[in-house]
Order: structure tokens, then C-alpha cells, then sequence
């Protein structure tokens, strides 16, 4: 029984060897094309199974490690940069930053993955859209968008929200709230843990490290178990840390089995100190199988060109798996993009211009000049150099380098079906394009010249209108509008839109103009002939107007006052001329009239003080009744015999009648 168990224990143990052979034969070999032995390469090391039932016999049945295919898993994927195969000639899933049948292409800088050079399926942090090209908000680790964050960065939280707006408690490294941390910081040399994180690590505790729930990260004391510390002190292991490593660790868990070494490299189970040590801590040999970020080779100890993006590369040749920062190219980016390429950016195995080139430019290195002539010096990247707007004005043709005169002598701009001439758009001064698109003089009725696109005349001579000018004017019309055949002068005194109404034959008329009347509304324009006035001259002067020396009455045209003033028997007037007599009586009137103002403004002013008296008399009385009543009685009765007598002289017949005075009146009062 002890021996079965001593040869299940060695078997056990040879398959682990045969499995860490496995890995190191796959990532050793640079170029990357020799066979893995049958099952040595098996995924997670275990080795080939029967299957009894199926009759399968030596078969990985959990599949192979990264890299290699078929039943037996010794075939290698198609290239260094394939993940995953299931046949040698194309590619599964590719490594990280690759895309493609064969995993040739490089997945834009910000994917960490893509199924194309325009949608990316993951993002590194920091970024996020198809094209990973979006920065998310400063305090988002990771995002999905601009405005929801799905991780936050050290010391902020998103609360109950969706951006990581809010920051962390001062004690924290990173919360989930503002009150509960999920991680503290290191403060004067002191670990912390707790969800305030006002909990000192436990001094058993290597460096007074441990988590946010207390436990250690590592342990001094190797009895000390009460903070579920599972890492020894340096050079012991075991389940009560009593065990000592190799000779060259400083940490480890079995004898074989180092997780920190002294040294850079110490055989037999120790790595270099690039290596991820998860990835290399069961090498026998110290070969690392995959290195720290900006290290290559076999024991990660050459450093990966500055042009690498992210600073990484290919582990055994160096070649900058995800690309090269902007301007280089190649497989080690050792290379320089044309200084012609857009953005400085171009393809990292060909260092074609894959973003363009820079205005002016065209070719797949952007070394050839576009046509002078295209609109904007802008021209297609393609070999042909074709002008993406257009070409300039006289030019056509695929790279606008065909002249529109070479065709036709008068054409300025023409239409083009790649180099083939259609048509003249525009001519030169005097020309226009025709039916058959070539270039043909203005019509013979145009005043001057046409429009250079549709031959429509600038201007018509006089007496004709319309487009061509080939539509004469209505009768009288000495010029009309080109456009509506309204006239703009009219001849033989005549006036109107289309000059068909007479001007008065009363209107003055002056031998330098065509009519003598206003076009629009028929007013005399230079005056009337003599004894007439009025804006149409309609009206007859005052036939009392004095003569002229030349013996003609003339009144003002405006408004009929005569130009020499009336005739000696008369005046003149605001109604005109009238008889001198006439306005004599008028001057009494006006004499008898203010006097008859006078006396009424005399009576109005007695009457006032009348009125006033009389109530500074009542007032009066009210006064001395209070002091002597007989008086008042007295008084009173005086003024009734005064008022009996003016009644009884008003019934007198030699007394005058006294009455208001009036307007009809006056004159006999008066008198």
C-alpha cells in the first residue's frame, strides 16, 4: 500500500512537470511555429484522458492552453498573436489589441478589444464609445457613456447616482458612500481598516497592512492567526509558518514554489524580477512566461521600445503588440510615419496614411501633391488624387486638371462626367450657354450685355421689354420696365401706367420734356398755362387778378392767389379779391363788433361784484342780528321800500327800459 501511494504521488508529480514543459516549450520559442509534444501543452496541466466508452483514447479533454490546437493539443495557432484556434489557418479570439481572421490587425489605441478598426467591444480604462476614443469624466474609472460611470476612481463615489460626483471621506483610498469606505489610506506608516477607517492594523501585522475588515495582508508573528493571516514572514511557509523556503526565497509556499525571491534571479524556482509571479513561480528554469509591462525575453530583463503604446510588447520578440504611439510604425515601432499623414498617425505594419493626409496631399504615404485647381486644395486620398469638392472655376475633369476653354474658347465654368466636357455653365461678358451647351453671343435687342448663365438681358433699349428685350412697349411709352411692360417715361403729353391718359391741355409745357404731367398721377408738372391754377390746372384765376405786363391775369398754381394782386377796385382777401366798399363794412363790423365785446366784458365784471357784495352783505347781517335784531328788522324793511320803488320806477313810462344787452340789441342801445 505504501508503495501504490509513493507511485500515484511520483506520477501526480511527473504530470506537473510534463505540464510546466508544456508552457515552457509554448512560450519560448520565438518564432513561434514548433509543435507542442502530444499532451504536454493540455489546459490547467492536465495531461490527456481516456475515454472508454467513445473509444478516444490520449485526449485533452479540457482543451489546450493558450495558443495551441487539436485533440492532443501539440499544434501550434496560426500566429503568436492568436488566443484561440480550432484549425491552423484561421483564428478564434485574439489576443488583446488584435482582430481579424489571422489576428492581423491592430484594435484602435483605447480598445482593450474589437471585431473591427471602427467597433471596439471593450475599452481601457478611462474611455468609452465604439471607437473607445471618448474620455470619460475625470473621476470615472470606467464609464459607458459621459454621463453614466461604472466604476470611480480613488476617493470619489457615485452615491445613489450614476457619476462619480462626490467624494470620499479624507480617511478612505475608495468608498462606496460617503460614509462607508471600501479601502484606507496609509497614513504615517499606520495601516487603517474599518468602514470610517478610524481602526489602526493590528501590530501583528507585517507593516501594519491588512484589509478594510482587519485581517493581514502579511504576518510578523507566524502564530498569529487571529486576523486570518495565511502569508509567513519572509523565508517561511506552511500552515503554522514553521516550515523554512529555499535557500533563495523570500517567501514561498511549498519547497519548490517561491512567491518572492532575494535576488533578480536565483535557480531553481525563483524569477526574474520583471516577472508576473503568478505566471512564472512553478518555472523550474526561471524562464518567465509572461513579463511586468515595458519588459521582453526570456528572463523579462530587455526593455520594450519608448514607441510601444502603453510602453508593452511581445514578451519573446519585443514587437509592440498594441500598437505604436502616434508617428511610428513597424513591428517594433522603430519606424516614422510620414510627416504627411494626418495626425501623424499611420498603419503599424505598412506605415500607410490611414487617417488621411494633410489638406493638399494624396497617396497611401501622402507623398503626392493634389491638383492646384481642386476647390479648397482638397483631393482624395486615393491613388487618383480626385477632388473631393469640386474643381475650381474653369476647370474639370477627374484631378481638375482639363480646362473648360479648351473646349470652349467663351466658357468660364463647366459641367464634367468624370474628364469628359458636357457643358458651358457660365460664358464670358457677351455670351451665354445655348441649347447645345456651348457658349453663343447675347441677343441682338439686349442693351449692353446678358446674364452669362441664362442669356436674359442686363437692359433693354428704349420701346422694348421683356427677357430677350423682344416685346415692345404699349403706344406713347418712350421706355418701360423690362420685367412687367409698365412704363417708365411717357411722350406726347400723356401719363399712366401704360401712358394711355391725355394730360390737361390747361398743364404748361416745356420742350425739353416728353409730357407735361406727372406719369403716376397726372399733375401738371412745369405749371399752368396763364388763368388757370390747380394741381391739373382745372381751375380758372380770379377775374379781378391785376394784369401782368404783358397784359396777362396770373394766379399762383398752388392756390390761386394772384401773382400781381387784384385789380385797383379791389382787395385782396383770404376769399380772394373783393370790392373795396366791401371791405370797408367789413371794418365797421369789426369795430362794432369789439365794442359790442367791450361792454358785454363790462357788464360780466359788474355782475361779479354784485354777486360778491351781496354775499359779503348777508354775512354782515347774519353778525349784527345776533347782536341787535331790532336793527336787522330795520334794516330790511328799508330794503323793501327800496325794492317797491325800483319795481314801481321799472312800471313808469318816463323811465328808460333797462334790459340785458345783446347781439341784436346793442345796436339800438346804442343809437
Amino acid at each position: 500500500m505504501k508503495l501504490y501511494t509513493k507511485v500515484i504521488l511520483k506520477v501526480k508529480a511527473n504530470m506537473e512537470i510534463i505540464t510546466l514543459l508544456c508552457i515552457i516549450f509554448l512560450h519560448v520559442s520565438p518564432s513561434f511555429s514548433q509543435d507542442c509534444s502530444p499532451c504536454f501543452c493540455c489546459k490547467h496541466g492536465t495531461g490527456c484522458k481516456n475515454n472508454v466508452p467513445l473509444g478516444i483514447d490520449n485526449y485533452c479533454w479540457e482543451g489546450c492552453v493558450d495558443g495551441f490546437m487539436s485533440p492532443q493539443c501539440q499544434k501550434p495557432c496560426v500566429n503568436q498573436r492568436c488566443r484561440i484556434c480550432s484549425t491552423e489557418a484561421t483564428c478564434d479570439t485574439c489576443y488583446d489589441g488584435y482582430y481579424g481572421d489571422l489576428c492581423q490587425s491592430l484594435c484602435p489605441s483605447t480598445c482593450t478589444t474589437c471585431t473591427s478598426g471602427t467597433l471596439c467591444t471593450s475599452c481601457r480604462d478611462g474611455y468609452y464609445g465604439d471607437l473607445c476614443q471618448s474620455l470619460c469624466p475625470s473621476t470615472c474609472n470606467t464609464c459607458t457613456s459621459g454621463t453614466l460611470c461604472t466604476s470611480c476612481r480613488d476617493g470619489h463615489h457615485s452615491g445613489s447616482g450614476l457619476m462619480c460626483i462626490y467624494t470620499c471621506r479624507a480617511e478612505c483610498l475608495s468608498c462606496a458612500n460617503g460614509t462607508s469606505c471600501t479601502a484606507c489610506k496609509f497614513r504615517a506608516g499606520i495601516g487603517y481598516y474599518g468602514n470610517d477607517c478610524s481602526n489602526v492594523c493590528s501590530n501583528k501585522c507585517k507593516d501594519f497592512l491588512c484589509d478594510i475588515y482587519g485581517n493581514c495582508l502579511e504576518c510578523d508573528d507566524p502564530n498569529f492567526t487571529g486576523g486570518n493571516c495565511d502569508i509567513c514572514i519572509d523565508g517561511k511557509y506552511g500552515i503554522d509558518c514553521s516550515r523554512n523556503c529555499p535557500v533563495n526565497c523570500l517567501s514561498c509556499v511549498s519547497e519548490t514554489y517561491c512567491t518572492a525571491c532575494k535576488d533578480k534571479f536565483t535557480e531553481p524556482s525563483c524569477c526574474p524580477e520583471n516577472c508576473y509571479h503568478d505566471n512564472c513561480k512553478i518555472r523550474r528554469n526561471g524562464i518567465c512566461v509572461s513579463c511586468k509591462d515595458g519588459f521582453y525575453g526570456d528572463y523579462c530583463n530587455i526593455t520594450c521600445s519608448e514607441n510601444c503604446m502603453y510602453g508593452t510588447c511581445g514578451q519573446y520578440q519585443g514587437d509592440c503588440k498594441a500598437g505604436c504611439k502616434a508617428g511610428f510604425y513597424g513591428d517594433y515601432c522603430n519606424k516614422t510615419c510620414s510627416e504627411n499623414c494626418k495626425y501623424a498617425t499611420c498603419d503599424q505594419y505598412n506605415g500607410d496614411c490611414i487617417k488621411g493626409c494633410k489638406q493638399g496631399l494624396y497617396g497611401v504615404i501622402c507623398n503626392m501633391t493634389c491638383s492646384s485647381n481642386c476647390k479648397n486644395d482638397i483631393c482624395h486620398q486615393s491613388s487618383s488624387g480626385e477632388c473631393v469638392y469640386g474643381c475650381d472655376d474653369g476647370y474639370y475633369g477627374v484631378s481638375c486638371s482639363l480646362g473648360c476653354n479648351n473646349e470652349d474658347f467663351e466658357c468660364l465654368i463647366c459641367v464634367s462626367n468624370n474628364n469628359d466636357f458636357i457643358s458651358c455653365r457660365r460664358c464670358t461678358e457677351g455670351f451665354y450657354p445655348g441649347a447645345n451647351g456651348r457658349c453663343i453671343p447675347c441677343e441682338p435687342n439686349c442693351s449692353g450685355n446678358c446674364n452669362q448663365s441664362n442669356g436674359s438681358c442686363i437692359a433693354c433699349p428704349d420701346g422694348y421689354h421683356g427677357t430677350l428685350c423682344d416685346n415692345p412697349c404699349s403706344n406713347n411709352c418712350r421706355q418701360c420696365h423690362q420685367n412687367n411692360r409698365t412704363c417708365k417715361i411717357c411722350e406726347n403729353q400723356t401719363w399712366g401706367d401704360y401712358c394711355l391718359w391725355k394730360c390737361s391741355s390747361s398743364c404748361l409745357i416745356d420742350t425739353n420734356s416728353l409730357s407735361s404731367c406727372d406719369i403716376a398721377t397726372g399733375k401738371c408738372k412745369f405749371g399752368c398755362i396763364a388763368g388757370n391754377h390747380g394741381l391739373y390746372c382745372e381751375r380758372k384765376c380770379d377775374q379781378h387778378c391785376g394784369a401782368s405786363k404783358d397784359g396777362i391775369k396770373v394766379c399762383r398754381q398752388e392756390d390761386g392767389i394772384c401773382a400781381e394782386g387784384c385789380s385797383s377796385d379791389h382787395t385782396s382777401t383770404d376769399g380772394g379779391c373783393v370790392p373795396v366798399t366791401d371791405a370797408l363794412e367789413g371794418d365797421k363790423s369789426s369795430i362794432t363788433a369789439g365794442a359790442m365785446g367791450g361792454v358785454i366784458a363790462l357788464l360780466i365784471i359788474v355782475l361779479a361784484f354784485s354777486v360778491g357784495f351781496n354775499i359779503l352783505l348777508k354775512k354782515r347781517n347774519n353778525i349784527i342780528q345776533k347782536d341787535n335784531p331790532r336793527e336787522i328788522n330795520t334794516t330790511e324793511n328799508e330794503h323793501k321800500v327800496e325794492a317797491q320803488s325800483y319795481e314801481q320806477l321799472q312800471g313808469r313810462p318816463d323811465q328808460p327800459n333797462y334790459q340785458n344787452v345783446t347781439d341784436s340789441n346793442y345796436d339800438m342801445l346804442c343809437a
